[in-house]
């Protein structure tokens, strides 16, 4: 496109230069975005309501818990290290050696929805 002197746009003669759409090219790329982003959010709609449905897992919580730790808390390494320590799954590797974490709490709450558990629990635990 281009001005045509009246303030308006008229398109422009000839070839497309290379990397820019053509009007055609960029309808069909902007559908075809609308399209992706429509797909993408009915999946993220369903998982919602399939969490809303079940519950949140502990494990979820704990998964969500860990991320909000590091990234809004700015808590510090070795925090990060503890928790991630306390809240690994069964068998994981450690990050420098060739063993596994038990996973003690992931193996007891791990699936079990948040809601129905107690600080009682956890302080048990």
């Amino acid at each position: 496109m281009e001005p045509n002197g009246d303030g308006d746009w008229k398109p422009k003669r000839g070839r497309a230069p290379e990397g820019v759409l053509t009007e055609a090219e960029a309808s069909a790329r902007m559908l075809a975005l609308v399209r992706e982003h429509d797909a993408e959010q009915t999946l993220l709609e369903r998982d919602a309501e399939e969490r809303r449905r079940r519950g949140v897992t502990f494990r979820e919580l704990a998964a969500d818990y860990l991320d909000w730790l590091e990234r809004v808390k700015g808590a510090k390494p070795s925090t990060l290290r503890d928790h991630r320590l306390l809240l690994a799954e069964p068998g994981q590797r450690h990050r420098r050696d060739k063993r596994t974490s038990r996973g003690l709490i992931m193996a007891m709450l791990g699936d079990r929805p948040a809601r129905d558990m107690t600080t009682r629990e956890i302080e048990d635990l």
